[in-house]
C-alpha cells in the first residue's frame, strides 16, 4: 500500500509541476485573456518513441513554428495563436500535453486531436 501511495504522490509532483509549466506557457501566449487545455496519459514508449510520436502528433496538428525539443523530453510549438508543450515522463509512465491560446473551447480541440494523434487514432 505505501509504494501505491509513493506513486500517487510522485505523479501528483509531476502533475503539478507540470501545471505550473502551462501556466508560464499560457501566460506567454498574451496579456489579452487566455484559454488552457490540458490532458495526461499513461505510456509505455521510451522516452525517444514517445518524443517521435509526440513530433508527428504535434506537428499534424499544425503546431510547426518555434518548434523546438526542449530537455530530451519535451517538446514546444506554436501555430498561429496557440502554443504547445508536449511532455514525456517515461519515468513515470505517462505524457502530458497543454495548449494555451486566446479560446479555451479551441485549445481542448487542439489538445484532443494531439492526444489522439499520439495514440495513433
Amino acid at each position: 500500500m505505501q509504494n501505491t501511495r509513493r506513486g500517487v504522490k510522485e505523479r501528483a509532483a509531476v502533475l503539478a509541476a507540470c501545471l505550473l509549466g502551462g501556466a508560464v506557457l499560457a501566460q506567454s501566449v498574451g496579456a489579452q485573456g487566455v484559454g488552457m487545455s490540458s490532458n495526461w496519459f499513461d505510456i509505455k514508449e521510451t522516452r525517444s518513441q514517445c518524443l517521435q510520436r509526440a513530433t508527428a502528433a504535434v506537428k499534424a496538428a499544425g503546431f510547426t513554428a518555434n518548434f523546438e525539443v526542449v530537455g530530451g523530453s519535451g517538446i514546444f510549438a506554436d501555430n498561429e495563436e496557440y502554443s504547445v508543450n508536449f511532455r514525456c515522463v517515461t519515468e513515470k509512465k505517462m505524457a502530458l500535453v497543454f495548449v494555451a491560446g486566446p479560446d479555451s473551447d479551441l485549445a481542448d480541440e487542439y489538445v484532443g486531436e494531439i492526444s489522439l494523434g499520439y495514440a495513433g487514432k
